[in-house]
């Protein structure tokens, strides 16, 4: 039987980038109101990471999604951009390959954490 890895979400933060002169009262940052992902999985799985998010502003522009093996460190950041009618309110999917040509086999137990972040248009 194939073995098993822990997975495990470790923090949804959420990034704003402010345009200049604007002070914090014109602008709201965006908020991930509801997260999900499951803890395990096998080897070559397809990790799928539910996401609910919402920018009263409108201004929600990418999701950056970073993961981190134990034994092995970062990965490149994953950018995804939110088309225009997605940007004031979200929900979906986010997913991320199990397998990868750059890992060598993963051993049971293997840890990777995950960090989803919400990036707004600066302007």
């Amino acid at each position: 039987m194939f073995g098993f890895f822990g997975l495990l979400l470790v923090a949804i933060f959420i990034c704003h980038s402010q345009g200049q002169g604007q002070s914090k009262s014109e602008t709201k940052a965006p908020i991930i109101t509801y997260s999900y992902a499951i803890d395990k999985g096998k080897y070559g799985y397809i990790w799928k990471i539910y996401i609910e998010a919402e920018d009263p502003d409108g201004d929600m522009l990418e999701i950056a999604a970073v993961a981190d093996q134990v034994g092995y460190g970062l990965y490149q950041t994953n950018w995804t951009t939110l088309r225009p009618q997605y940007r004031k309110h979200l929900k979906g999917y986010v997913q991320w390959n199990t397998f990868s040509s750059k890992t060598f086999s993963l051993r049971e137990w293997t840890q990777i954490n995950l960090k989803l972040s919400i990036l707004a248009s600066p302007l």
